[in-house]
């Protein structure tokens, strides 16, 4: 299994270490993923599974914010698809922002987004 460092920060100071966030997905995407070969009748269980934990991961981890977290799988094949995400907020840049990630094995790449809004409930 090969984890791909790709990843940008847009907007705003991290509410964590990006080598936290980093972690917490590299344990969700492989705990969930593993060695399974990509299967479509899978994915939703799997989206699903994959932000749980980094959901539970984030509250246990950071106060003050509302998390959001998006998850893409993508089958690894030889002609794979292009594929082009963009995101955008209207925002405290300053306390708000968005992080992406590609987590990744030989056959299945996880894209995850985690955004944060600074909350002071």
């Amino acid at each position: 299994m090969s984890k791909t460092n790709n990843h940008e920060q847009l907007h705003g100071n991290m509410p964590l270490p990006q080598s936290k966030l980093t972690e917490m997905i590299d344990s969700a995407a492989s705990s969930v993923v593993a060695t399974e070969g990509y299967s479509h009748n899978d994915t939703s269980k799997w989206n699903s599974q994959i932000i749980a934990k980094i959901l539970d991961a984030l509250k246990d981890e950071s106060k003050g914010y509302k998390f959001l977290v998006h998850s893409t799988l993508v089958e690894v094949t030889d002609h794979r698809p292009g594929i082009k995400s963009s995101t955008g907020g209207f925002w405290n840049t300053e306390k708000d922002g968005v992080w992406n990630y590609k987590w990744s094995n030989d056959k299945v790449d996880v894209l995850v987004s985690i955004a944060w809004i600074h909350s002071s409930v």
